[in-house]
C-alpha cells in the first residue's frame, strides 16, 4: 500500500532548491529525487492561498474561486473538495498540519482526521489532538505579533509554560527547543538575527508533526511551511545581486543579510533529512516536496523603512464610517486586513471605503455577504490621512499605530507561477504526460488527480 507525505514548502524555486543540496548535508543526492518542473494556471495575480487552493481542490482559481485568507467558501466546498476531504470521504486515513485554508475547516471535523493542526491564520486554537492546543495558541500569538516585523517582545511566561509542555509531549528530537535556545543567544550576540525566528516556528512545528506522523502513520498527510518563501521576498537582493541591473540596496546590507535564504533553506535540509529516514525505514511511504509556484527577482522593487499597520481593526473601521462596528477580525498576512460581520456592516465598509482616498494603496481585496478584505499598504508614509472624495473633509483617524521595519526591507523578489515538484521513496513513476503542458511542466490543477491515482487506483 503506498502512502504519500505532502512537504508543502511554499514558493521555494528548482534553484533555491538545488543550490542548498550543494550546501547543506542532505542524507541522499539529488539524484535519489525524481523532479518534475511544475507551472500554476490560475489567472490574475498569484498569491499563495489562491495556488493552493487549486492544488488542494484540483481546478484553477476560475472555478474554485478563492482569492483570500478566511474567505467565505460556501458550496464551493462540496462541489470541489480538497485532496484532504477527499481522501477521507473515501476511508483513507489524513494527517493535516497548518496547510493553507486548513483553518476553513470546521471544528467539529478534527476528530475525522488522524490529526489536525490547522494553519497560522486559524482564528482559534482548538487542534486534534488536543494536547497541542496550547502550542498553537503560542503559534498564532507569534504569527500575529510578528505578521511583517518581528517583535522581539517575549510573550506571558505562563503561556510559554504551558506551550513548552504541549511541545514535550510530542517533541521528536528536541531539536525545536534546542534551536530556540541558539536563536535566544545569537540575538543576545547580533540583535538584527531576531529576523529568523520566522525560521525557529517551523523548526519547533516540525518536531510536532515528526511525534504525530510517527505515531499514526496516515496515508496522506501534509505539513506547510513558509519559512523560505519569506526570506526569499525579503532578501532576494542580497542574496541574488546579480538579478538587479541596478543594487537597490547598500553592500551593508547585501553583506549582513546574504545568508538568511540559505539559513532557511539549512533548516529545511533538516527537515527532508529526518523525512527520508522515515521514508527508508517505511517502505510504503513516499515524499512529496512541491511548491504552489515560485519567485523571481522584482528588479525595481521599493524597501521600506516604516508601514501604518491597523492594530484595532474594530476602531479603523468604525472611524472609517462614523459608527461604532460590531465585527470580527480575521487573521490576514500584513498589509492585508479583514474582517466577518453582518450583512449591512459589510456593506456599509464597503460604501464608506469606496467613498474615500487616502494617500495609502488601499482597495477591497475580496467582499462576500459576512466578510471583507482590504489591501492596505502604507510603506513610508509620514502622515496617513483618509479624506471624503467630494468634500475633502479628513478623518480623524484611530486603531493604526507607525512601526519600524529594522531590515529596511520590500518584496525585492515576487510570485511567478514556475514551482517545483520532488519525489522520494519506491515505485515512484514518471507522470503521464497527459498531465504536463507542451513545455513539460506538470500543471498544479492535476496534482490531486495524480495524488488520488496512485493512492486510490493503485491500493
Amino acid at each position: 500500500m503506498t502512502k504519500i507525505i505532502f512537504f508543502e514548502l511554499n514558493e521555494v524555486t528548482e534553484e533555491v532548491f538545488r543550490e542548498s543540496f550543494s550546501k547543506f548535508k542532505y542524507k541522499k543526492r539529488l539524484d535519489k529525487f525524481i523532479f518534475n518542473p511544475t507551472i500554476s494556471k490560475d489567472k490574475g495575480h498569484l498569491s499563495p492561498w489562491t495556488t493552493w487552493a487549486t492544488i488542494h481542490r484540483g481546478v484553477t482559481n476560475e472555478k474554485h474561486g478563492i482569492m483570500d485568507i478566511n474567505q467565505e467558501i460556501g458550496e464551493k466546498e462540496s462541489k470541489y473538495p480538497t485532496i484532504m476531504q477527499s481522501l477521507i470521504n473515501l476511508g483513507f486515513k489524513v494527517g493535516v498540519f497548518c496547510s493553507m485554508h486548513s483553518a476553513s475547516v470546521p471544528k467539529e471535523n478534527y476528530s475525522n482526521y488522524s490529526f489536525f493542526i490547522p494553519e497560522a491564520f486559524a482564528t482559534d486554537h482548538h487542534c486534534n489532538p488536543k494536547s497541542v492546543n496550547n502550542l498553537q495558541k503560542l503559534n498564532l500569538l507569534m504569527s500575529k505579533e510578528s505578521a511583517r516585523v518581528v517583535n522581539k517582545k517575549l510573550p506571558k511566561i505562563n503561556l510559554i509554560i504551558k506551550a513548552s509542555l504541549s511541545y514535550l509531549r510530542h517533541s521528536h528530537k528536541l531539536n525545536g527547543a534546542i534551536s530556540s535556545i541558539k536563536q535566544l543567544l545569537s540575538e543576545i550576540i547580533s540583535s538584527w538575527k531576531k529576523v529568523r525566528r520566522r525560521t525557529l516556528q517551523p523548526i519547533i512545528l516540525f518536531d510536532v508533526y515528526m511525534d504525530l506522523l510517527k505515531k499514526n502513520k496516515p496515508d496522506f498527510s501534509t505539513f506547510f511551511t513558509n519559512h523560505v518563501a519569506s526570506n526569499m521576498h525579503r532578501f532576494w537582493e542580497a542574496k541574488f545581486p546579480d538579478d538587479y541591473p541596478n543594487l537597490i540596496n547598500s553592500n551593508k546590507w547585501r553583506k549582513r543579510y546574504k545568508n538568511e535564504i540559505d539559513n532557511s533553506m539549512k533548516a529545511t535540509s533538516y527537515f527532508l533529512n529526518e523525512l527520508v529516514d522515515f521514508v527508508d525505514k517505511n517502505k510504503e511511504f513516499q515524499l512529496w516536496i512541491l511548491s504552489s509556484m515560485g519567485q523571481a527577482a522584482v528588479k525595481d522593487y521599493k524597501p521600506g523603512k516604516s508601514f501604518w499597520h491597523i492594530k484595532n481593526i474594530q476602531e479603523f473601521f468604525s472611524c472609517i464610517c462614523g459608527k461604532l462596528l460590531v465585527v470580527e477580525e480575521l487573521t490576514q498576512m500584513i498589509p492585508h486586513y479583514s474582517v466577518k460581520s453582518d450583512r449591512e456592516t459589510i456593506n456599509l465598509i464597503s460604501d464608506k471605503l469606496n467613498s474615500l482616498e487616502s494617500n495609502a494603496k488601499f482597495h477591497i481585496r475580496s467582499k462576500t455577504e459576512v466578510t471583507i478584505s482590504i489591501y492596505f499598504e502604507t510603506y513610508d508614509i509620514e502622515e496617513l490621512w483618509f479624506k471624503q472624495k467630494y468634500n475633502n473633509n479628513y478623518l480623524e483617524l484611530k486603531g493604526i499605530e507607525k512601526i519600524e521595519i529594522d531590515e529596511s526591507t520590500g518584496s525585492s523578489a515576487y510570485h511567478v507561477p514556475e514551482g517545483i515538484l520532488y519525489r522520494y521513496g519506491n515505485n515512484i513513476k514518471k507522470i503521464d504526460k497527459k498531465l504536463l503542458d507542451e513545455n513539460g511542466f506538470l500543471e498544479t490543477h492535476k496534482i490531486k488527480k495524480l495524488v488520488e491515482d496512485i493512492l486510490v487506483v493503485k491500493n
